[in-house]
């Protein structure tokens, strides 16, 4: 997840509430902080904390919507998806 004032974080993402666009949030699980807004680097450098942060056991954390710039969730199903059959 990418932030509007650039801050990137890394988790597992665990969910939304999309209600209204004044109450609607991302919810991660087990977040780290990849990259910090202020932090300048160099072409391919990636720069990545260990330490978990956020609440709890879980180290969950809870984005505005409407503060974040991007959102990347691989290998994810939406209740509405059904398989269909791929040939005869």
């Amino acid at each position: 997840m990418t932030l509007k004032n650039g801050e990137q974080f890394t988790g597992v993402f665990s969910g939304s509430s999309l209600e209204s666009s004044a109450k609607s949030v991302y919810i991660l699980k087990m977040v780290k902080k990849s990259k910090l807004a202020s932090h300048q680097q160099v072409n391919g450098n990636t720069e990545s904390s260990d330490e978990y942060i956020g609440e709890g056991e879980d180290h969950v954390m809870v984005f505005d919507a409407q503060d974040t710039a991007d959102l990347a969730v691989a290998n994810v199903v939406t209740a509405n998806a059904h398989a269909t059959q791929n040939g005869e």
